[in-house]
């Protein structure tokens, strides 16, 4: 097979397993969503956005591991470990640079007095109900970094890295992973893509982070609070300041 046919199969893959956990998300989703509408509970908001993310990191971790059965291969394969003091120094840099480049980036879209039209749904339920952005800090710790991680850098970039360097399938992953969040967004389609190209630069160091400490733990744990520290930011803005929010709720 000649290398173009290869860059090509594994980009195709990675597209294919990333939709494969759009659908894996919005199956489970959909179970768990019939399951509690036929067994009469009464949902509060907080029960209900919970169970979202819930079943969706379950969707994208039965998806990961379906890809691991179907080549024979174990965990040892997403580089799950305790992670060393050198891991917690490049997850602490790691959190440091995405957050640096999302107020960067916030910074230049007021400057050029651009605003994206557009909001994550789950920080925008948030800012209308802040109890659910409290909620979402153990959730992102705990759900939402470890399943995206274990599915995008755990699966799609350690397959992508069996074909292309670093430098390609670093960028060739958070390109998927931020195109993704195209559909947890809400607003017109130009919002959107300028949120998904902001997106794209704390992914990219992301995917740094797992090239260079081989652990998918220190990735969660860089996703896991630079998802905390903006929600905590959107729901300090909401209580005990005057400052809108609104900017920071696309890059969750």
């Amino acid at each position: 097979m000649s290398n173009l046919r290869r860059g090509v199969r594994a980009v195709g893959i990675a597209i294919l397993l990333a939709a494969g956990g759009i659908v894996g998300a919005g199956a489970a989703t959909l179970v768990i969503g019939l399951a509690m509408r036929f067994s009469g509970l009464s949902l509060t908001p907080v029960l209900e956005y919970g169970s979202i993310f819930i079943a969706g990191g379950v969707g994208f971790v039965f998806v990961g591991w379906l890809y691991l059965r179907y080549r024979n291969l174990t965990f040892e394969y997403v580089k799950i470990k305790t992670p060393s003091l050198r891991d917690i120094l490049w997850a602490g840099a790691g959190y440091v640079s995405a957050f640096a480049l999302v107020i960067i980036s916030a910074m230049v879209l007021t400057a050029l007095n651009t605003q994206p039209d557009t909001a994550n749904q789950a920080a925008q339920a948030g800012m209308e109900n802040p109890a659910l952005l409290l909620w979402l800090v153990p959730l992102s710790l705990f759900v939402i970094a470890p399943a995206e991680e274990f599915l995008y850098r755990g699966i799609i970039q350690s397959r992508l890295r069996e074909t292309f360097v670093p430098a390609v399938a670093i960028p060739i992953t958070a390109a998927i992973f931020a195109s993704v969040h195209f559909f947890s967004l809400t607003g017109g389609a130009g919002g959107r893509v300028i949120a998904i190209s902001i997106l794209f630069f704390p992914s990219v160091v992301f995917g740094i982070v797992y090239e260079k400490t081989n652990n998918l733990v220190a990735n969660i744990i860089v996703h896991g609070v630079y998802n905390s520290t903006l929600v905590l930011l959107i729901y300090a803005a909401l209580k005990l300041t005057n400052m809108d929010p609104s900017q920071t709720t696309a890059f969750l």
